[in-house]
């Protein structure tokens, strides 16, 4: 008989585990650190790489989680009003710094476009 392996969610190395999104001043100091954070050399931009895709992954698990209420539960006005609040109150504040974290993707790159960032793309997915 074989055995069925499942893998282990990816630890968090930026966020604290118990980070939960309410409020987007609960993420600003997150992307605050990195856009002032400086990236001098390989290793710091993969860090840097591996903090952002954190954000861009805990902002795509919240609209996830929250549609799921929502679907679970339609008739439920606080699951329509927590999509709501993270789609009109958080995630265009996110894009705007995703945005600013690409301008300096770029700069990093000697002006090369990176391509399309996880939250940017999440963003013309889901919320349009």
């Amino acid at each position: 008989m074989n055995k069925i392996s499942i893998p282990l969610p990816r630890k968090r190395e930026f966020l604290p585990i118990d980070f939960r999104l309410t409020v987007w001043s609960r993420l600003k100091p997150y992307c605050n650190d990195l856009l002032g954070r400086p990236v001098d050399g390989p290793q710091a931009l993969s860090q840097w790489l591996r903090h952002r895709a954190e954000i861009a992954w805990l902002l795509a698990g919240e609209w996830q989680c929250r549609q799921q209420k929502l679907r679970q539960w339609p008739q439920s006005d606080m699951a329509r009003a927590e999509v709501a609040y993270l789609a009109e109150q958080i995630l265009p504040k996110a894009l705007r710094v995703a945005a600013q974290l690409d301008d300096k993707l770029r700069a990093l790159s000697g002006g090369i476009s990176p391509t399309r960032a996880p939250l940017h793309t999440f963003w013309l997915q889901h919320c349009r």
